[in-house]
């Protein structure tokens, strides 16, 4: 059907000027008019009907377009411009608006020439919709570049905004086109994410800055999302990005709710290289739950922060992880294959008995108490159990050894260091502890079930009386670990063993081999080897030698007081004294010794007994025999040897110095009895007694006098020392019977008392002839 033109109403008026038309207002109808003027649609366009008022001046020149109103498939168009000369040239001014278009209809409608890039944009990536209130317009003067504007809504489409990303969908919203700028804006509509559900991208905006930049102009995505984590990762791991790929995670690595902004930039190429893809995103997820990104590990959070950009993905908040509080953040590079294996989380975790438990570091019942924090780092590399490491000065935490009486308060700072393997099955890779009073390096065991099996301590340090190598050997749950000591130094001077140290008195075993036990300053214990335990204080038996020496003993240990009592045996006396630095001239003999702590300084009550043995080369004995002439003795003493069946001591072993109360010797031979004070790091002494010869026979009047002394004997005194003693001897005490000899010296000497040790009572002073009477 040919196009169709209301003549009748063509022209309406007309002036004239001189004899010229120089003013023309017409009126036009049209229909089926169809129209492709210079290839200016891509199709031709078939008007249905159309309505124009026209004006034109020729001086100066003027076109003005009143209005065309166009009819198009039941929408209407409108168009008003004027064309027009001036002192910049030719200028024009075109406007244009309709109520709505299909998407199919506007790309015949959008003239080729007009924003081409942005007619492309939306030739290839609008699908579905409806566009209503379109507007444009154009201005342009002559020997300038035209200035494109254009708006619409749209409503109900389908649009891809990214190439290999799924579609918008049920979009609503406006763009605008203005100056080379393209905008488009979403306020309603989403995507249906891969996996996770759907995305609500309701504020998302997609922007071309320059419509007109070659070869390929840029693009901007400016984000705004709410979804599940789940969906929001599901595509960020779309091509071209893989940000999930790259960091080798999978996308369904948490629950929980997200909201994301940011900004994704690129060229509009197709499949643009990701090195020319940039974006910043940032985002809050709320009621976070994640048992992937750290393996058989619960992660939790009420809100945590995301941001990812072109060289990480970071999250970060306050968390718990199986339960125990944290503020962490885990950080993941992105980068080419083989540089994103590995991701990191630090941050602070709360130290308590239940993080212990969570994270099924099965230490010593009530090892741990309180509660503190420390900076934490967790090295996640893939295929690889997670890898710990823990830092803190342990304020808020109480800490107990019950086996070596060690405790620290909660308020007391340390440096506490912890690197641990997060298995299945946790392995304390290094522990190092640096305390008050307690040093040690270790590392931790455990059994399938998660229990202890062994604490190693390389090296622990207890104050200034244990330097050791220990392990805590689990027994299983509810009981206290088994203590194997190997090698070092226990000094017993200072020791100090908790008393109840198991849970409801049980013992804890402790295995023994000790390289130096350190009884007094003088007197160790080597190569011991021992099985004690620890109920109530250290108690046991054990075998080693004195000082390095053959010398053998063999002992047992009995809690008492927080320290230890001590009995010795040996087969050679002789040797034992000699080893210990005491006496070098006795000679065999079997010894019994035992050892009663006093105070807290190392002191101890002493008692000994030794059987079968001899004194030979004995400068002290032999002064003394000298000085009362007996010859036999002397020679005796120079040959075999003086034979005693007994010797009995009762002293007080203190770190400075040894106090003999009472002590004898006796044999067939002599007697001899002695008390006083022996120093035995100058070897000096100060010694009186009793020195009885023919011992046998003189011995019947010993019912009477001290142990060691017969019925007649010779009072004595030595000074000075071991090597060079003074001996003087009181003939005149011999014709003295022994009950009579207490005249001819002095009192026995004052025992000093231990440091702790409660003074005795004093003693009440004998009542007068007067009180007894009145008592009587």
């Amino acid at each position: 059907m040919p196009p169709a033109v209301d003549v009748c109403t063509a022209v309406r008026s007309f002036a004239v000027t001189d004899g010229q038309i120089d003013e023309l207002y017409g009126q036009f109808r049209l229909s089926n008019l169809l129209l492709n003027p210079d290839n200016l649609f891509v199709d031709p366009v078939r008007v249905e009907a159309a309505e124009m008022d026209v004006q034109l001046r020729l001086s100066p020149f003027e076109f003005q377009l009143g209005r065309l109103d166009v009819t198009d498939q039941g929408q209407q168009l409108s168009v008003r411009g004027v064309l027009s000369t001036g002192e910049a040239g030719w200028q024009l001014a075109l406007d244009t608006a309709m109520d709505g278009i299909a998407p199919d209809r506007i790309r015949k409608l959008w003239p080729i020439r007009v924003a081409p890039k942005a007619r492309t944009w939306v030739d290839e990536n609008v699908f579905s919709g409806r566009f209503n209130d379109l507007n444009a317009a154009v201005r342009m003067v002559q020997g300038g570049r035209p200035v494109v504007f254009a708006s619409f809504d749209f409503s109900e489409a389908e649009v891809r905004f990214m190439r290999s990303m799924p579609n918008i969908t049920q979009g609503k919203g406006h763009a605008t086109l203005l100056d080379g700028r393209f905008v488009v804006v979403l306020d309603e509509g989403g995507v249906e994410a891969p996996l996770g559900g759907y995305i609500d991208a309701a504020g998302t905006s997609f922007i071309i800055p320059d419509v007109t930049a070659k070869p390929e102009p840029p693009a901007v995505a400016r984000l705004r999302t709410r979804s599940s984590v789940t969906a929001a990762l599901s595509m960020l791991d779309q091509p071209p990005l893989r940000i999930m790929q790259k960091t080798n995670r999978p996308v369904e690595l948490a629950a929980g709710a997200l909201d994301l902004d940011g900004t994704v930039s690129w060229s509009l190429k197709k499949n643009p290289p990701l090195e020319e893809i940039e974006f910043d995103i940032v985002g809050q997820a709320v009621n976070l739950r994640s048992d992937l990104l750290i393996a058989d590990r619960v992660l939790e959070a009420d809100q945590v922060s995301l941001v990812a950009s072109d060289d990480q993905v970071r999250i970060s908040g306050a968390a718990t992880l199986d339960g125990v509080p944290l503020e962490a953040a885990w950080t993941q590079p992105i980068g080419p294959p083989g540089q994103s294996d590995s991701s990191r989380v630090t941050g602070r975790v709360e130290v308590s008995p239940e993080m212990l438990e969570a994270f099924r570091i099965a230490l010593p019942q009530d090892m741990v108490t309180g509660r503190g924090s420390a900076d934490i780092g967790i090295d996640l590399v893939k295929d690889t159990p997670p890898a710990l490491t823990l830092r803190s000065d342990l304020r808020g935490i109480g800490l107990s050894i019950p086996q070596v009486s060690w405790s620290k308060s909660a308020q007391t700072g340390v440096q506490f260091e912890v690197s641990a393997t997060l298995s299945t099955v946790p392995r304390v890779d290094a522990i190092q502890l640096s305390a008050p009073g307690l040093e040690t390096i270790g590392s931790v065991a455990l059994t399938d079930e998660g229990q202890l099996e062994r604490f190693r301590m390389e090296r622990l340090r207890v104050a200034d009386w244990l330097d050791t190598t220990v392990d805590l050997v689990g027994r299983g749950a509810g009981r206290p670990p088994g203590v194997v000591i190997r090698g070092g130094t226990l000094d017993l001077r200072r020791a100090s063993f908790g008393q109840n140290a198991g849970p409801d008195n049980a013992d804890t075993p402790l295995t023994v081999a000790l390289d130096r036990l350190q009884v007094t300053d003088t007197i160790a214990i080597t190569g011991m080897t021992g099985q004690f335990n620890t109920s109530g204080g250290l108690g046991g038996m054990f075998r080693g030698t004195v000082n390095g020496t053959d010398a053998a003993v063999a002992g047992r240990l009995v809690p008492q007081g927080g320290r230890s009592a001590i009995t010795l045996t040996a087969a050679d006396a002789g040797r034992v004294f000699a080893a210990s630095g005491l006496l070098k001239q006795v000679r065999g003999g079997e010894m019994d010794l035992s050892l009663q702590p006093v105070g807290s300084d190392g002191t101890f009550d002493g008692r000994l007994r030794v059987t079968d043995a001899r004194i030979k080369d004995a400068p002290t004995i032999a002064a003394l025999l000298n000085a009362i002439s007996i010859v036999g003795l002397i020679n005796e003493l120079n040959g075999d040897g003086i034979y005693f069946s007994e010797v009995k001591a009762d002293f007080r072993l203190s770190p400075s110095q040894i106090t003999l109360r009472e002590a004898s010797a006796v044999g067939s031979s002599m007697g001899i009895s002695m008390d006083g004070v022996f120093v035995p790091d100058s070897s000096s002494l100060q010694m009186q007694g009793v020195i009885s010869p023919v011992y046998l026979l003189n011995s019947i009047g010993s019912v009477l006098t001290r142990e060691g002394e017969g019925l007649f004997g010779f009072n004595y005194s030595i000074t000075g020392t071991t090597k060079d003693p003074n001996v003087f001897v009181n003939p005149l005490t011999a014709l003295a019977p022994g009950m009579f000899r207490n005249l001819f010296r002095r009192a026995p000497p004052d025992v000093p008392l231990a440091e702790g040790e409660e003074p005795p009572p004093p003693s009440k002073p004998r009542p007068s002839i007067a009180e007894r009477r009145e008592q009587r």
